[in-house]
């Protein structure tokens, strides 16, 4: 499948590292966490438009903006944070902010 046919609108990446799948589920959940791994800055805002601290967990609902080490920067929405380590966000071009959860 080329590049160019393929439906980048989702998609599943696998990486296993050698750690518990509750610690590194638990990197993803917060700004303090994500950022020492994966990325260069993160906030975290509520639907109440209160910036969540950089150790709080993010909830269904809440608006992110993320900045890459290479100036690139993406927003979007927590669209679920639930049981059995499952973390659902929007993610690319798609992502309007004025949509409500």
């Amino acid at each position: 499948m080329s590049e160019t046919t393929y439906d980048w609108t989702r998609f599943r990446r696998q990486v296993f590292i050698a750690a518990p799948a509750e610690s590194v589920f638990r990197t993803w959940l917060t700004a303090d966490q994500i950022t020492r791994w994966f990325i260069a800055a993160a906030t975290y805002t509520a639907p109440n438009g209160t910036v969540r601290q950089p150790d709080e967990p993010v909830q269904a609902g809440d608006q992110y903006h993320w900045r890459w080490h290479q100036d690139y920067e993406e927003t979007g929405r927590i669209l679920q944070v639930g049981p059995g380590l499952m973390l659902q966000f929007t993610f690319g071009a798609t992502y309007d902010a004025s949509d409500s959860p």
